[in-house]
């Protein structure tokens, strides 16, 4: 298999497990808090490595799994991995909230309604985010 074919095989394969692993959650009408969907939530993190263990054995790849790791000549880009994400992650935080500021809720209200799903209550002070007055 070329490397292009293995890519298309990993995307197809991938999405496909995807569908599979959120079929029962449509099908039980799972909500957000419930167990299956923690259940599943867990099994989505090992999707990516159990795909390539597929593709791998679809394309007879005889090559071994582990990688080496060129840290000494390669910081720039590992520094670059571990810390452009979050960098990135803050700027659309920053510019979705700029666009719609009124759903900036540091009251949590939503995380809880998702508790009161579950039974559980949170009861926050507004002394615990002393901001929360002035932005709001």
């Amino acid at each position: 298999m070329k490397r292009k074919e293995k890519i298309a095989a990993f995307l197809v394969i991938e999405f496909g497990l995807v569908a599979l692993c959120t079929l029962p959650l449509f099908l039980l009408h799972a909500k957000p808090a419930s167990p299956l969907m923690l259940l599943i939530s867990v099994v989505f993190m090992f999707l990516p490595a159990l795909t390539v263990l597929i593709v791998k054995r679809l394309a007879h790849d005889s090559g071994g799994l582990f990688l080496q790791l060129n840290i000494r000549k390669a910081w720039k880009q590992y520094l670059l991995a571990a810390f452009i994400p979050g960098v990135l992650e803050g700027i659309g935080v920053t510019l979705y909230f700029l666009a719609f500021p009124a759903h900036f809720d540091l009251s949590f209200t939503y995380a809880a309604q998702l508790l009161a799903l579950n039974g559980q209550t949170v009861e926050l002070r507004s002394s615990a985010f002393p901001l929360s007055s002035a932005l709001v």
